[in-house]
């Protein structure tokens, strides 16, 4: 034999609930009673269609661990952020594809090792390997954290505090942009922005120039000059 528990929680919406015991009918029948005393089982004039959207509405949601009234606020918020510039879902969209979440926790001086690594597997001179070693050794030992943690700031900061002149510290430019570049094409920052080093600016070297003038009609006589 079965007992059949039925109740209406909103208007036109019938619901029937059917147990092998009467005990637990009775039980969960004094328990919907309670909920619905106690204003728990929504007992608003809907219609059809709005109830069916509701229900809709709070199966979407109920994944996100949200209530449908906090959804509604945040989404009412982020629509007026966003005004008529574009929708919700390419907003986040976009920060998505820009905002990567996965990416390897590289250490600055891991990054720099690993740079050096290859481009001497790659066949490159010590002679050349110098400049890199030297510069970005300096900036390994001088910034502890995590490459991706840098910004252009940051950098800039760094790049000022030297104590070089403007062709040194365009020198020093020019390692951190290959360093940010590296580890953009290793998959330690994302590929599909340009890096925190490509917005650093060039010094402007303001060093004069040497020209050299070749001997003039008197044999013993050279002439050399600097000019701006």
């Amino acid at each position: 034999m079965l007992y059949t528990v039925t109740y209406y929680p909103a208007p036109g919406l019938r619901k029937r609930q059917n147990f092998a015991d009467l005990a637990e009918a009775k039980a969960e029948a004094y328990r919907l009673a309670a909920n619905l005393q106690k204003g728990e089982i929504s007992v608003l004039k809907l219609s059809n269609r709005d109830y069916s959207a509701y229900v809709h509405a709070v199966a979407q949601v109920q994944p996100t661990g949200r209530s449908l009234d906090v959804a509604a606020s945040e989404f009412a918020e982020a629509v007026q952020m966003l005004g008529k510039r574009t929708s919700l879902v390419e907003a986040v969209r976009f920060y998505v594809e820009h905002h990567a979440t996965a990416l390897p926790r590289k250490s600055i001086r891991g990054v720099v090792d690993e740079m050096i690594a290859a481009k001497r597997a790659d066949g490159m001179s010590h002679r050349y390997l110098e400049d890199p070693e030297s510069r970005l050794g300096r900036f390994a030992k001088e910034c502890i954290g995590l490459l991706s943690d840098l910004t252009s700031k940051d950098l800039k900061q760094w790049l000022n505090g030297l104590g070089v002149g403007a062709r040194g510290r365009n020198n020093f430019r020019a390692q951190l942009v290959l360093l940010f570049n590296f580890a953009k094409h290793s998959g330690y920052l994302l590929k599909n922005q340009p890096t925190e080093a490509d917005s650093l600016t060039k010094a402007k070297d303001t060093a004069s120039a040497i020209e050299i003038f070749y001997p003039s009609s008197s044999p013993d006589c050279w002439n050399m000059r600097m000019t701006a």
